[in-house]
């Protein structure tokens, strides 16, 4: 997307209150080294806006070529991401400790 893909998608995010959950798992691999592509939270940024309404997920096993590993991370919006933590200390599935070190080293 475009930084005005994205404007435009913030400004409909912000006229009709939904979340933009953006999946980056593949954001790191693209074929012009010259154009990577742009993210929401960069978009956000160069916009001049907050991560109000947005979280962007990624994933360790594209990015790092670990699949096995199940490992990633989501960053963005404070409030949506604490509600999403108290979710998945009840319903997620911690990694090992190993995993977890493999993922930091990822």
């Amino acid at each position: 997307m475009t930084v005005d893909d994205w404007r435009e998608l913030f400004a409909l995010s912000d006229k009709h209150d939904f979340v933009i959950a953006s999946d980056e798992c593949y954001s790191e691999i693209y074929f012009d080294e010259t154009k990577p592509p742009l993210g929401g939270l960069e978009a956000a940024r160069l916009l001049g806006r907050g991560f109000d309404r947005l979280v962007m997920l990624s994933s360790l096993s594209k990015r790092s070529n670990v699949p096995g590993m199940r490992s990633g991370f989501v960053a963005g919006d404070a409030a949506i991401l604490k509600a999403f933590l108290l979710y998945r200390t009840y319903h997620g599935a911690a990694l090992s400790t190993v995993f977890q070190r493999a993922s930091v080293v990822a």
